[in-house]
This record gives C-alpha cells, sequence and structure tokens, in this order.
C-alpha cells in the first residue's frame, strides 16, 4: 500500500474528500471509480470490523509500520499515560476544527498541513510542509504509529464509527494481570481488560500472535497468575 497507492497510483483517502461530500455530494466519488471502490471498502469495513483502512490501506501508516519494524526497539518511547490520554484527543480537535472550516470557507486548502502524506507522495514544494511531515515522521521513529494515535484526522473520523461496529475484539479475564497484548498494541488502544476501539486500528497483532481463533487468550488463567506471582514476565511463544 506504501508504494502502489502512494507513489504509483495516488489514490489514498483523505478528510479533504469527507469536507467535499459534505459541500458538494457524492459527484467526486461517483466520478472516480477506484476512489469509489476505496471509500465503499473503508465504510463498509469500518462497520463491521473497525479502522481495517488504518491498518491495511492506508499508505501513512504503512509507512509508520515499516519504520517501527527497521528502528532498534531500544529507541521506542511511550508518553506518560497522563499526556498520552489527553493527546489522543488531539487528531479529534483538529477534525472538528477542519469540518468548520471547510463549510465556513469555499476555497480551503488547510488540509495540506494536517495530512502529512500528500506532502510525501505527491512532492510537494513546501518547504513547511516537508518540516511538518518529518516531525511526524520523526514521532514516528520513537512512538509507534505517532501520527496515527495524536493526529489523523481521517483516523479520527474512522474511530467516530468504529466504535459501532459489529464485531469487536474481546479480552478475556486474565488480561487484568497479562500485559503482553496491551504492551504490544501499537497504538495503545488496550488497558487491561478494555479496548478503546476507536483508538484500535485492527492491524489484530493480539489476535494473531497472543489469542486463537476461539477468542480465548492462549495463556491459561493458572499460568498468567502463577508468573505474575513471581513477578516473571509473560511471554509469547
Amino acid at each position: 500500500t506504501f508504494v502502489y497507492l502512494g507513489f504509483v497510483n495516488g489514490t489514498f483517502l483523505s478528510v479533504s474528500h469527507l469536507t467535499n461530500f459534505i459541500k458538494q455530494g457524492p459527484g467526486l466519488f461517483l466520478n472516480d471509480l477506484p476512489l469509489l471502490i476505496l471509500v465503499v471498502f473503508t465504510l463498509v469495513t469500518t462497520v463491521f470490523w473497525g479502522r481495517v483502512f488504518c491498518s491495511s490501506l492506508c499508505p501513512f501508516g504503512a509507512l509508520q509500520d515499516i519504520l517501527e519494524r527497521i528502528v532498534p526497539k531500544r529507541w521506542r518511547r511511550t508518553l506518560p499515560q497522563w499526556l498520552h490520554d489527553r493527546a489522543l484527543w488531539l487528531k479529534y480537535v483538529i477534525l472538528a476544527g477542519l469540518m468548520v472550516t471547510a463549510v465556513s470557507y469555499s476555497e480551503l486548502t488547510v488540509f495540506q498541513y494536517f495530512e502529512p502524506f500528500g506532502t510525501l507522495f505527491y512532492q510537494s514544494q513546501s518547504v513547511l510542509l516537508w518540516a511538518i511531515l518529518s516531525l511526524f515522521v520523526l514521532g514516528s521513529v520513537f512512538v509507534p504509529r505517532f501520527y496515527c494515535r495524536y493526529a489523523c484526522p481521517l483516523g479520527a473520523s474512522l474511530g467516530v464509527i468504529s466504535v459501532a461496529a459489529f464485531w469487536k475484539i474481546k479480552r478475556v479475564p486474565q488480561c487484568e494481570v497479562c500485559k503482553v497484548c496491551e504492551s504490544a498494541c501499537p497504538t495503545g488502544a488496550i488497558r487491561m481488560q478494555k479496548i478503546d476501539f476507536k483508538e484500535c486500528v485492527r492491524c489484530d497483532v493480539c489476535e494473531s500472535k497472543l489469542i486463537n481463533q476461539a477468542g480465548v487468550c492462549k495463556h491459561s488463567v493458572e499460568s498468567v497468575m502463577s508468573r505474575h506471582k513471581t513477578w516473571q514476565p509473560v511471554t509469547v511463544k
């Protein structure tokens, strides 16, 4: 997705598509078949499973995943929990501001400052836009999916929809003491037995690596509790 949708095809969703739909109707999508297919796929998967687009089709999300794979783990950092909890709302504030601005003004180019993937894939000539992109990339070097967590307005809009998704990842009782999934989540959406589904991008790291197809944790309650009592880390086989 990073190479094809980003550089080759140049078809990726943007919050500007949302505001254009509000202002101009569906004509933009109906006249562009690849974009229409992408929009329909994104809406359907979000309604049923959550933010599948963010983990599977977003080219800038793919770039951040690549960074997570190649950057040494010792470089990784996490924001203090109190700061993380507050910073999560920043992208929703950005989304609301863009919606209000889009409705208020007929000509609007402010989107480009909050969606840096356009700078990368369309090779912008603006020094300011490249500086903003560099800051988001640098943030993603240290904090996995930094842009997705704290600044992406499109992800925020999909997050609102995904709260009502039909099929959500389920947690089990032993999650209260086992921190494996919580530590592995690239967006920090998991906390003990709860998943903040508007922040979950359905990368399914927790399910594919840590939970079997029946929805039961691979670690038994007894195993998790015994390790917890003796301060032994719970590891993934």
